[in-house]
């Protein structure tokens, strides 16, 4: 018998809390293989390898996973849709997808997050402002705070006229 899902996902987990995202990204992969209509397995590989990975290859691999999420009513896919674009350099089209998963789950600080982000990189500074700041109040600790810091701290010194970051 198959391990489920979510056993897999668990194992995926404890991989990437011990520093192997290859590891964790080899588990989802098998898995996908096996299960290719997974959502949750399509979910999960996806945000791994835009958190872990910067090549071309695993980006667009990614996008090609989430790109059944652009409607999906279910926030935690379109968040990583978002995410997703966003890593692509697609700040503009990701706003749409994040902005509708933040209002299913409006207090999460990921979600603030990966919407300022996206803001940011498409030339929304205000917002993306608004959104960051929300994010670090939370007192949540969230991977890339950090990044939102600084990003933050980029938007400040923008001048008036700048509406956009360049892409990181």
């Amino acid at each position: 018998m198959d391990a489920p899902a979510e056993l897999e996902g668990e194992l995926a987990g404890i991989y990437e809390g011990m520093g192997k995202p290859d590891d964790a990204i080899q588990v989802y992969e098998s898995a996908l293989q096996r299960e290719p209509k997974s959502e949750f397995i399509a979910n999960n590989l996806a945000m791994l390898l835009v958190t872990y990975k910067k090549d071309r290859s695993s980006l667009d691999r990614a996008k090609a996973l989430t790109a059944r999420f652009a409607n999906s009513s279910n926030p935690s896919y379109l968040d990583t849709y978002g995410w997703v674009l966003y890593k692509h350099g697609e700040g503009s089209a990701a706003v749409p997808a994040l902005q509708t998963s933040l209002a299913k789950l409006p207090d999460s600080p990921v979600l603030l997050y990966h919407l300022g982000m996206a803001q940011a990189q498409s030339g929304q500074s205000e917002a993306a402002r608004d959104n960051l700041s929300h994010s670090l109040k939370s007192g949540v600790n969230f991977l890339g705070m950090d990044e939102a810091k600084a990003t933050l701290d980029k938007l400040a010194k923008l001048p008036p006229s700048s509406t956009a970051l360049p892409k990181s």
